[in-house]
């Protein structure tokens, strides 16, 4: 792929593309490689399962909720099904909590570029006029405070209803 300039960067990533286009430069440039080269994103790292969707990145939030809901859930199963304690200890969700958090943190600004990356490929592959072509980087690019708020309170409610269903069924009569 042809590399990304600062107006198409400035067009997707939107307010913030001046941080973006500083952490991503020696990639741009060519003189690194995504996964040294953009460093660690504070936003990412405190705010992960926010911070994703409001980047717009989906397919990545839906990874991110999907590990945690399945750590949740096997340590349920482990120490209420099999080990037959009264309840699972919350060590371990934070520990996987945390870990989520240093990748998500550690990766998240090369995340981002290459789902940058993959959105201007998909709009340049539409042969727009330069204005358009603007205006269509905008539309798929910015960020989603409404997507951000969504996808948690869908995890959430998705949490709930898998736990309250797994402990009826791992609750002995």
């Amino acid at each position: 792929m042809d590399t990304l300039n600062d107006q198409e960067v400035a067009a997707f990533v939107g307010a913030k593309a001046d941080y973006y286009l500083q952490k991503w430069r020696p990639v741009l440039e060519g003189t690194g490689n995504a996964g040294n080269a953009t460093g660690f994103n504070w936003a990412a790292f405190f705010l992960s399962g926010l911070w994703l969707p409001y980047r717009k990145m989906y397919r990545a939030t839906a990874i991110f909720f999907g590990v945690i809901m399945l750590e949740t859930l096997l340590e349920d199963i482990v120490y209420i099904g099999i080990l037959g304690r009264p309840e699972a200890p919350g060590f371990w969700g934070r520990v996987v909590s945390l870990i989520a958090a240093m990748v998500c943190g550690g990766f998240g600004n090369a995340w981002y570029l290459s789902h940058t990356q993959e959105a201007v490929t998909k709009v340049r592959g539409q042969g727009l006029a330069d204005d358009i072509y603007l205006q269509a980087l905008a539309n798929r690019g910015g960020t989603s405070i409404v997507a951000s708020i969504c996808f948690s309170i869908g995890f959430l409610l998705v949490t709930v209803v898998a736990i309250t269903l797994l402990d009826l069924l791992l609750k002995k009569p």
